[in-house]
């Protein structure tokens, strides 16, 4: 916490076997102090690697199993809105809803595919946050 108005963060956004590292730093401004509504910025560097394989077949019979292992590193960036009660002087609880797009393999994004670790514009994705906020 920076200010009353303004704050920055470091995070980490998700657990999975598949990230190296996810995570990244944030800010935000709260318009009327610690409780009430703001916006905030979220930027993140994902990095991993997504494993499978690829059945190829000939004549409808099986020829052989190809690994194929796909390396990832991209930048996520999400800008929103959240609201932030303060129960007490340093205890309370946030919501927020933001617009993800991510960078990388040379373009701009909407949706990272999980399953194959790639890049694409097949949805729009609105992550939310919930949480309890400790102001120290």
């Amino acid at each position: 916490m920076m200010d009353d108005h303004f704050s920055a963060n470091i995070h980490l956004s998700n657990f999975s076997t598949d990230y190296d590292f996810f995570g990244g730093m944030g800010v935000a401004y709260r318009f009327s102090g610690l409780s009430g509504a703001y916006v905030f910025h979220s930027s993140d560097w994902m990095t991993g690697e997504v494993e499978g394989f690829r059945i190829r077949l000939e004549d409808g019979e099986f020829a052989d199993v190809e690994e194929t292992c796909r390396r990832f590193d991209y930048w996520r960036l999400v800008f929103g809105l959240g609201f932030q009660y303060l129960i007490t002087k340093h205890l309370g609880a946030y919501v927020e809803v933001g617009f993800q797009f991510l960078a990388g393999d040379g373009g701009y994004y909407t949706n990272f595919d999980e399953l194959y670790g790639r890049l694409d514009n097949d949805k729009l994705v609105f992550p939310v946050g919930l949480g309890i906020v400790a102001d120290f």
